[in-house]
């Protein structure tokens, strides 16, 4: 396969993956809050994120190694999970 086919092939698959991102995206907000959708998205990304990681040769744990990038991640899902019980009420202890 030639590298033009190849980079038509990305090309699609990337307008696929975002088309049925958008799709999804516009089904779930008629039924769930914005902010829930994009946490959702975030953590979609983040396990993207990880699985390219493992994929490399030095593995998941080397960019840990570094203090920024590991403590900007930790920082984002700590900031996530504490937002999720004050913003959603659905995972509010005790709600119906």
């Amino acid at each position: 396969m030639s590298l033009k086919t190849r980079g038509y092939l990305f090309a699609f698959l990337a307008i696929c993956i975002f088309a049925g991102q958008d799709a999804i995206t516009k089904y779930l907000g008629d039924r769930y809050p914005a902010l829930f959708i994009t946490m959702i998205r975030f953590w979609a990304f983040a396990l993207f994120v990880f699985a390219f990681a493992a994929s490399s040769p030095k593995g998941i744990r080397d960019p840990f190694k570094r203090d920024i990038p590991g403590c900007s991640l930790s920082a984002a899902f700590c900031w996530s999970r504490r937002s999720s019980s004050s913003f959603f009420p659905m995972f509010t202890p005790g709600s119906p």
